[in-house]
């Protein structure tokens, strides 16, 4: 009973997140670009050097690691509430809360930190 439960929550979620998604259409174009019919390569990527593009890939994983850390933040608090009296599952919940805010912290600061290594290795 607990895991039809479960998969009817999962099943209900992955359809109102899923569904309300435009589906992609794969069909030819009437006509090329004109930067192809031109001759010219065409920048496929909205990045016009490496840097933006590390930048913007480093911007999405502190995105995910921040989301993960409020996450497991979550999971400690369940932890530590559903003991029961258990000392060892408190403990492992404050452990979990502990690690994540860490995480969360570094993450939020990793920009300052790389900057401060830029300006002393002198690049700007």
């Amino acid at each position: 009973m607990k895991y039809t439960r479960i998969l009817i929550c999962v099943g209900l979620c992955a359809f109102f997140f899923v569904a309300p998604m435009p589906h992609s259409v794969f069909a030819q174009l009437a006509t090329p670009p004109a930067a192809v019919t031109e001759g010219q390569i065409v920048n496929p990527i909205s990045y016009n050097s490496l840097g933006e593009l590390i930048v913007a890939f480093i911007r999405f994983l502190l995105i995910m690691v921040g989301s993960l850390s409020v996450l497991f933040i979550i999971i400690g608090a369940v932890r530590m509430v559903t003991s029961a009296g258990n000392e060892k599952a408190v403990t492992a919940g404050k452990q979990t809360v502990q690690w994540a805010v860490l995480g969360l912290v570094v993450a939020l600061m990793s920009f300052s930190i790389i900057a401060m290594v830029q300006s002393l290795l002198g690049r700007q």
